[in-house]
């Protein structure tokens, strides 16, 4: 498994989701992006009754997205659609200009929060996610 490729999860609020992304985001990082996305969706409607509301997906320490990634960022989506939460990409501010167009593209298609170029804090998160 790729060492420098991390995928942390925190729930600011209990229908948030905050899904920090570092490393390239590629087919190793991708994988574990979408089982990590899926139980944060799932497990809260099975256990608890409840459901996510809004997920949002920190790409501001990613170094990379290869064709993988862009495939599980759809997926991602998608699967946030379908359990009924508003998915919001953060922390591309400052590097948008510098993706390649696809990339740019692609993101641009489900919608892409500028929050900012830093980590998204708890505070931020709640902020996208009553948007």
């Amino acid at each position: 498994m790729d060492q420098g490729s991390q995928i942390a999860v925190d729930k600011p609020e209990h229908d948030v989701v905050l899904v920090r992304v570092a490393g390239p985001l590629d087919a190793r990082t991708a994988t574990r992006l979408l089982r990590s996305v899926e139980v944060q969706l799932l497990a809260p409607a099975l256990v608890h009754c409840r459901r996510v509301r809004s997920l949002l997906v920190d790409l501001s320490s990613v170094s990379r997205i290869d064709a993988d990634g862009l495939r599980v960022l759809h997926r991602t989506e998608y699967l946030a659609r379908r359990a009924e939460a508003t998915m919001t990409v953060v922390g591309l501010d400052e590097r948008r200009d510098v993706l390649p167009g696809l990339v740019v593209e692609v993101l641009d298609s489900f919608g892409v929060d500028v929050l900012s170029d830093e980590s998204v804090t708890a505070d931020e998160a709640d902020l996208a996610a009553a948007s």
